[in-house]
Order: structure tokens, then C-alpha cells, then sequence
């Protein structure tokens, strides 16, 4: 498998080493895909080298936004080596990353794991990489979370604008980058029709019976009666 993989590669790689179009580097993803066993140290090296040689934004954002960053992300996690973790974190950086990409993948996950183990061990190169990406990432999702921020009322506005601003140092320490990525996620609506939507139960209107007009006073003719003996025949 080894062998294979290595010459499948070379095969759809261009004179400069870079991935040349869509259908090569949708290769290249399948041949990733189909790997079961670990790639070697050359194996590595050799598509490292393939994609850091790759300029066309399109075909690196095909890359980043398919199932082969997993494999990256695993690789750089079981990386032992100085020297390969670094260019790991090199290809990373090199790569065009969207939300939908880190979350999809969980690579920030695994560079900061990487950032914190480098501390303790007090590998300053390493220290470096991931913070620098770490950073550039998280202004991605600051990107997005402030976005629909801006189309909010004044006084809401008001309110967020009294908070006190958080560093990105503060922002290591306290929250993880899934936290960020999660908050950055645009929430979907209720696809619920109107109609399977609960409602609340309407209240009968009750309406009082009208009063019956009052009946006229009955009018009755006036009947003179003459008096006693007058205009009578004698």
C-alpha cells in the first residue's frame, strides 16, 4: 500500500510538486480516504509537500472543507517528532479554514491540546505555531459572532458595549475554541409549520344578551262628559 500510494501521488502531481486541478486534488482526497493503515514518515513528507506547494485557493479550500482534514488533524496528534509536527502546523497554516472546516474536522481541538503539551515541555517553536493559529482562527469566529451583532438594537448594543473586552490569552485559558465555534454556528430555525406550532387555547367570548326595548305606555282616547243639564231639550 505503501508503494501505491506513493506513485498514485506522484502521479497526479504537477512538475513543481503542486496539485494541478479540481480532479487531482479530488483524487488525492480519495487516495486519503482509502488509506486504512498509517501513512510512513515519507508518505507524510510527500503530501505535505504536494499541498504546500499548492497555490489555487479553490483547489486548498476543497481540501480543508473534506474528510482528508481529519486525517490531517489525527496525524499531527500521533506526530512525535519536532520536525513533522512543525510542518504539520505549517500545512495548517497554509490552509484556507472556515468555521464549518475547524468544526467539522476538530483541529483546533487537537492544536490546542498540542499548544498546552508544548508549555509544560517548553517547546517555544511549537508554542508559536499553534498560538499563531490558534489566534487566527479565533478571529474567524469573532469574525461571525459579531456579524449578526451588528444588526441588533441600540440599546442591546448598549448593553454589550459596558462588558469588558476579553483578550485572546484570557480566551485560551477560559474557554476552548469548540466553545467559540459553537457560539459562531448560526442556529437554525424552527421548520415546524405554522400550523404544528403550539399554540394557546383561545378563549370562548361570552356575549350578554341584549336587553329587550321597553314597551310604549298604552295611549288611551279622551272621552269629554258634559256637564249636568246643559244643552238638554226642556
Amino acid at each position: 500500500m505503501t508503494v501505491d500510494f506513493l506513485d498514485k501521488i506522484a502521479e497526479i502531481m504537477s512538475a513543481d510538486d503542486s496539485i494541478p486541478n479540481a480532479d487531482a486534488m479530488q483524487t488525492l482526497i480519495r487516495l486519503i480516504g482509502e488509506t486504512s493503515a498509517p501513512l510512513g514518515a515519507t508518505e507524510q513528507e510527500l503530501l505535505r509537500t504536494s499541498l504546500m506547494a499548492t497555490v489555487q485557493k479553490p483547489l486548498l479550500e476543497s481540501f480543508s472543507h473534506s474528510p482528508a482534514l481529519v486525517k490531517v488533524a489525527e496525524w499531527l496528534a500521533a506526530s512525535q517528532q519536532q520536525d513533522a509536527t512543525l510542518a504539520w502546523l505549517a500545512l495548517l497554516g497554509h490552509m484556507p479554514m472556515t468555521i464549518k472546516s475547524l468544526t467539522d474536522s476538530g483541529v483546533g481541538k487537537v492544536v490546542n491540546k498540542l499548544r498546552k503539551s508544548a508549555e509544560k515541555s517548553e517547546d517555544q517553536a511549537v508554542i508559536a505555531e499553534t498560538k499563531g493559529l490558534l489566534e487566527r482562527w479565533k478571529a474567524l469566529t469573532s469574525a461571525a459572532i459579531a456579524a449578526p451583532a451588528k444588526r441588533t438594537r441600540p440599546e442591546a448594543a448598549e448593553v454589550s458595549a459596558k462588558r469588558p473586552a476579553v483578550s485572546v490569552s484570557s480566551l485560551e485559558e477560559e474557554s476552548s475554541l469548540d466553545s467559540q465555534l459553537s457560539a459562531a454556528v448560526p442556529r437554525k430555525a424552527s421548520l415546524k409549520p405554522d400550523h404544528m406550532k403550539p399554540r394557546r387555547p383561545i378563549q370562548p367570548v361570552v356575549v350578554a344578551a341584549a336587553r329587550p326595548a321597553p314597551t310604549p305606555p298604552v295611549s288611551h282616547p279622551t272621552i269629554i262628559v258634559p256637564p249636568d243639564g246643559g244643552g238638554g231639550n226642556k
